[in-house]
């Protein structure tokens, strides 16, 4: 495990938070005896609605731990507004993951995220790929080798636009196109790049990067291209 953030295991409640609430936000990790154990402790978890979770109680006298997944880089904005005391017990194998699609993002490259889209680590990890405010970066998410497999031969082939979009609807970035945001095998472009995007294909839109898929719940990582 790896902190960003120094955290105390909330365990010991009455020495160090006997007089605040504490919340966390969804499960710390999918283990429902750990997740029953803070619950009886007087835990409480925030819920996650459609648009992040629910912080509208909260108060700067208030505890909130962020789990082993991490949390949208919108969720901890609105937490470090409440000016919540916040424990931080997100891995740092998830950081490295961060750490590496926020590269890709400067670099203007496409981040492709292996998981699942609704999982809160993978949530956690595209709003991050996005970059910061003023940056507009790009990602997509494959959970399965036959995704994996559909991506690499648009990128190689070309294929059709509508098609793809419906088929990985709700797990792409905004405005995401893979004709744009994708150097496809079209006009004899090529498709080949390091993780600087520097290929041999003449374009002005931001490559795929060619080396591995990185991230989602999952942990695994694939070849790629």
């Amino acid at each position: 495990m790896g902190w960003r953030e120094p955290s105390i295991w909330p365990t010991p409640r009455p020495k160090h938070f006997h007089d605040r609430k504490i919340y966390l936000l969804g499960e710390i990790i999918h283990n429902p005896e750990v997740n029953d154990q803070l619950s009886e402790m007087g835990i409480k978890s925030l819920k996650e609605t459609g648009v992040g979770y629910d912080l509208s109680n909260l108060t700067e006298e208030d505890v909130v731990i962020v789990p082993a997944f991490g949390a949208p880089v919108a969720t901890m904005n609105d937490l470090k507004k409440l000016n919540c005391f916040t424990v931080d017990t997100t891995c740092g194998d998830v950081m490295s993951v961060w750490k590496r699609v926020r590269q890709y993002n400067k670099e203007q490259v496409t981040s492709i995220i292996h998981g699942k889209a609704w999982h809160e680590e993978t949530k956690a990890t595209s709003s991050r790929a996005l970059g910061e405010a003023g940056q507009k970066g790009h990602y997509l998410v494959v959970f399965t080798l036959a995704e994996t497999d559909y991506v690499c031969d648009y990128i190689r082939k070309g294929g059709d636009r509508q098609e793809f979009l419906e088929k990985f609807k709700g797990a792409y970035s905004p405005d995401f196109d893979p004709d744009e945001h994708f150097e496809t095998g079209r006009g004899g472009q090529s498709n080949h790049h390091d993780a600087g995007g520097n290929g041999g294909g003449a374009t002005s839109h931001p490559p795929v990067h060619r080396g591995q898929i990185w991230g989602g719940e999952s942990g695994r990582t694939f070849p790629f291209l």
